[in-house]
């Protein structure tokens, strides 16, 4: 809870814990909760989805591929529904250290620094690092290289 608190500044309920880690069944159902908090209007919702994503971290499945799937679902929060992109960057860095093959990650990290922090050079950075790596969305590949053309553009380079 306190961890809670911390990240969001302010008091929240903690989301219910049950005794030991979740089983594929109560993660799925969670997961889609979160999605659906995600989906809403309404702020309190986006954090609760946050809070969901916390926890699916700490007791749902132990792989780095899903944790880092939870942390870019986490950063997409902060970025698109809270407007927190100090904290979008964060989770899309942790995403990035769980797997480093998360292409949806390195490109939005890209974009956030891009459009919201006018960082051009890490932009250009995360953005090459992203397109070295491979994609093997088609759509994220071409976003990337599209965010990446601007940000070199706004280096003049």
């Amino acid at each position: 809870m306190n961890t809670l608190r911390r990240l969001f500044g302010q008091k929240q309920s903690a989301p219910k814990k049950t005794s030991g880690p979740l089983d594929t069944h109560q993660a799925e159902k969670l997961w889609q909760e979160a999605y659906d908090f995600f989906r809403s209007d309404n702020k309190k919702d986006h954090i609760k989805a946050v809070e969901i994503a916390l926890r699916l971290i700490e007791d749902g499945p132990n792989d780095a591929f899903t944790k880092s799937k939870l942390q870019c679902f986490i950063a997409d929060i902060y970025s698109q529904k809270l407007e927190e992109h100090d904290k979008a960057i964060k989770y899309y860095q942790d995403a990035l250290e769980s797997d480093p093959g998360n292409s949806l990650a390195g490109s939005n990290l890209g974009f956030v620094y891009l459009n919201y922090k006018k960082d051009y050079e890490s932009a250009a950075k995360v953005l090459q690092q992203t397109l070295d790596r491979g994609v093997s969305s088609a759509f994220v590949r071409e976003s990337t290289k599209d965010w990446l053309a601007e940000a070199k553009q706004k280096l003049g380079r």
